[in-house]
C-alpha cells in the first residue's frame, strides 16, 4: 500500500485493513449518502466526478439495495457498485476480507 493509501483509509500497511475508526467512518457517511435522495443535495450528488466505491450486501433486509445503493450507484457518474452475496447490513463486519480486497483494488 502507498503511504497515500494508508493516509486515506488508516489501513495497516502490513496487513492491508482499514482500522476500526476509518470504518465505522466509511459507515457512517454511508448511511448519510442514503439520505441525500430526499433532500436537496441530490443534484450535485449526481454531478459529482469523485470516483465512488459503493458496497452492499444482497441479504441486507433493513435497508435493501434496490431501495439504496443501486439508487444511489444510478445517480453517480464515476461509481463502482460492488453487491456481496449473502451481505446482510452490517457487511462491512460480516465481510470484512472482502470490502477490504475491494478497497484495496478500488484504491490501486
Amino acid at each position: 500500500m502507498s503511504e497515500k493509501e494508508v493516509a486515506a483509509t488508516g489501513a495497516n500497511s502490513s496487513k492491508g485493513q482499514i482500522s476500526r475508526r476509518n470504518g465505522l467512518k466509511l459507515v457512517a457517511e454511508g448511511m448519510a449518502a442514503s439520505l441525500l435522495p430526499h433532500t436537496s443535495r441530490t443534484k450535485p450528488l449526481g454531478e459529482s466526478r469523485q470516483s465512488t466505491l459503493l458496497p452492499h450486501g444482497d441479504a441486507d433486509r433493513i435497508l435493501p439495495a434496490d431501495a439504496t445503493s443501486r439508487r444511489q450507484a444510478k445517480m453517480l457518474k464515476n461509481v463502482k457498485f460492488v453487491e456481496l452475496k449473502g451481505g446482510p447490513h452490517g457487511v462491512l463486519w460480516t465481510h470484512a476480507e472482502e470490502i477490504n480486497g475491494e478497497l484495496l483494488k478500488f484504491l490501486a
